[in-house]
């Protein structure tokens, strides 16, 4: 906003003044709403060539927006946004047990082990999957 305005010298004098808008975050939803599109068409177009790079950068103003959040009381509310939203970002999630031991060595191993079974064709003769341990 330009306002003149005329000084005790009948000089004119112009100044300036920034007008301060409510700023709100930047949001896929709000992304889509200020395009005339819903969320979900937003996210459809991004996989049509003529519209991927900017649907791309206008999601990573989004997610930059997000990613600065993460230090700030709002954090957890970030990272949802970030792992719900945009590629790349995930929640790890530490197993453990009740006595606090660690039990994501245990899973993979045994992700690792019906890996190998899988791969030798290691099924039953009832042909489930499972492999027969014979008892002890």
């Amino acid at each position: 906003m330009i306002a003149t305005g005329v000084n005790g010298n009948g000089e004119t004098m112009f100044a300036t003044r920034k007008i301060l808008t409510d700023q709100k975050p930047y949001t896929m939803s709000g992304l889509a709403l200020h395009i005339g599109l819903t969320r979900q068409s937003l996210i459809n177009y991004k996989n049509r060539n003529e519209f991927f790079d900017s649907i791309t950068q206008a999601k990573q103003r989004c997610e930059e927006y997000w990613e600065g959040r993460l230090d700030s009381k709002h954090d957890r509310g970030a990272a949802f946004n970030l792992t719900n939203n945009y590629d790349g970002w995930r929640n790890r999630q530490e197993l453990t047990g009740k006595n606090g031991e660690d039990l994501g060595k245990g899973w993979a191993d045994m992700l690792a082990l019906a890996s190998k079974v899988a791969e030798a064709g290691g099924e039953n003769a009832d042909g489930d999957g499972r492999t027969d341990t014979p008892a002890s």
